[in-house]
């Protein structure tokens, strides 16, 4: 995933993947269903344009 900085000549670049998980007890009761998407991102670096 790439994404521009306003303003300047910098781009960020992250890696990721999502994963189902189960809910947590805390979650709000408008959230249906056994399990949620969990997101893990790590930033790669800074590209200049």
């Amino acid at each position: 995933m790439k994404l521009r900085e306003r303003g300047t000549d910098k781009v960020h670049v992250f890696t990721g993947e999502r994963k189902q998980v189960p809910k947590p007890a805390s979650a709000p009761a408008w959230l249906k269903g056994d399990t949620v998407w969990k997101a893990n991102v790590s930033k790669v670096g800074i590209e200049r344009l």
